[in-house]
């Protein structure tokens, strides 16, 4: 056999191979477009992403980490400015949130199904964690371009905020997180 046929055979065994393999999509999140609107009993508001990325392989979340900024968390539906500030100081105080000492959130993916075009749900299932408490949750993911849509349903509410009684917390506590991406590098 010469050199020549050695070299082709080699280099086709190589592209074959490689062609075989799927890489992953790395996505982080755009910090100006992407948000989580919370809803809790009467009322709602805004919470900020700090940082937020995840990967796609095979057209399935595979893994990601999102970073809650509990600092920026703000009360939308309350008009009057110091009951407004009232309302925001309590979420961030020790009873709920406890933001001084838990400034931050995570919402971790763990994996999904498979995305079959766009504007079509995908169960995901992850981990949130708030106050140094941690649940493992399932959702649904809606995907429109390089936007992503998801409500997450926490229930048993007082079990991540331990200050009082299950007739004190709000049934449940609903974050509409809408995530815009850019695709930052393939691994």
């Amino acid at each position: 056999m010469c050199f020549k046929t050695i070299c082709i055979s080699f280099c086709i065994i190589f592209f074959a191979s490689v062609n075989s393999v799927s890489f992953a999509q790395q996505y982080t999140l755009s910090k100006d477009l992407s948000y989580i609107e919370w809803h809790a009993g009467t009322h709602n508001g805004l919470i900020q992403f700090k940082q937020g990325e995840f990967q796609i392989k095979k057209n399935r979340i595979r893994k990601g980490l999102f970073v809650l900024d509990l600092r920026t968390l703000s009360n939308t539906d309350v008009s009057n400015i110091q009951i407004r500030d009232m309302l925001v100081s309590h979420l961030k105080s020790p009873v709920y949130f406890d933001v001084v000492k838990y400034p931050f959130g995570y919402l971790s993916i763990d994996t999904s199904d498979f995305f079959d075009g766009d504007d079509k749900p995908i169960p995901v299932k992850g981990i949130i964690t708030l106050k140094n408490s941690s649940r493992e949750i399932e959702f649904q993911v809606i995907k429109k371009g390089k936007f992503y849509t998801a409500n997450i349903v926490i229930d048993n509410v007082e079990d991540f905020f331990s200050g009082f009684t299950k007739a004190m917390a709000p049934e449940k506590i609903i974050l509409k997180v809408n995530i815009a991406t850019v695709e930052t590098h393939v691994h």
